[in-house]
């Protein structure tokens, strides 16, 4: 039987109109914070300004800039479009590949380290900043957010390692995924020790670079490796599985 909705919206309508349903949330925010919020949290163009400004500031009281830390990003996004400008033949995206040896180790590996950091970040981030000797940061709304962000993004990226290191084959671009995300922060490491514009002289605690960049590193060699050194599996093998 058909929903009371069904009768009234024509056929196909529901499967067009869903993919758009998160723009819904959009103005149900901006109405909350006019109506209910305090004046200071409301959404308008003075304090978009205000945001824009402090992150200029932001750069400023590091002594780096825009344009410092937009190098450093060419890092990852060059790894990512080196990927997909070589996607052809055996490295092309939808090649599925066996999930074996150095792979299967180092998704098992990143998996473990983005569980890991992420249950230090909700449970005990005392004790994460104790470890890698960072100071303490201060109680506020914006730590918070900004803390449970970074431990909901490491729980997915660690669900998504463990669950490729399950299958016996995956397609290529999948591996893709990790490679980049241990690229980007290998580039993070390398911004935290390095004395330069973008740190302002100031760098992070080397215990935190030595054991974050000594895993991260480690993994973009392995990743690199099994991406050239992948078993390829053909359509006639998968489906006689």
């Amino acid at each position: 039987q058909h929903s009371l909705l069904h009768q009234f919206v024509p056929k196909g309508m529901m499967a067009s109109l869903l993919p758009w349903a998160p723009l819904l949330s959009v103005p149900a925010v901006l109405t909350y914070n006019h109506v209910f919020a305090d004046t200071d949290a409301t959404f308008n163009s003075e304090h978009v300004k205000s945001v824009v400004e402090s992150l200029s500031l932001e750069y400023d009281a590091h002594g780096g800039s825009v344009v410092a830390c937009a190098l450093h990003l060419i890092m990852p996004w060059s790894a990512f479009l080196v990927l997909i400008v070589s996607a052809r033949g055996r490295y092309a995206m939808n090649v599925h590949v066996k999930v074996q040896g150095v792979l299967k180790r180092s998704l098992t590996l990143h998996a473990a380290a983005a569980f890991l950091y992420s249950l230090m970040i909700e449970l005990a981030p005392q004790l994460l900043t104790a470890m890698f000797g960072l100071k303490q940061l201060p109680a506020t709304d914006t730590v918070f957010v900004m803390k449970t962000a970074f431990a909901d993004l490491f729980f997915v990226l660690g669900v998504c390692c463990m669950l490729m290191a399950l299958q016996d084959t995956v397609p290529r671009w999948t591996t893709w995924v990790p490679l980049v995300q241990c690229v980007y922060n290998v580039m993070n490491d390398y911004r935290w020790s390095n004395h330069s514009s973008v740190s302002g002289g100031v760098a992070v605690n080397h215990r935190l670079n030595t054991v974050d960049g000594g895993i991260f590193v480690s993994l973009v060699i392995s990743y690199t490796y099994a991406h050239f050194n992948a078993v390829i599996v053909t359509d006639d093998a998968r489906k006689r599985k």
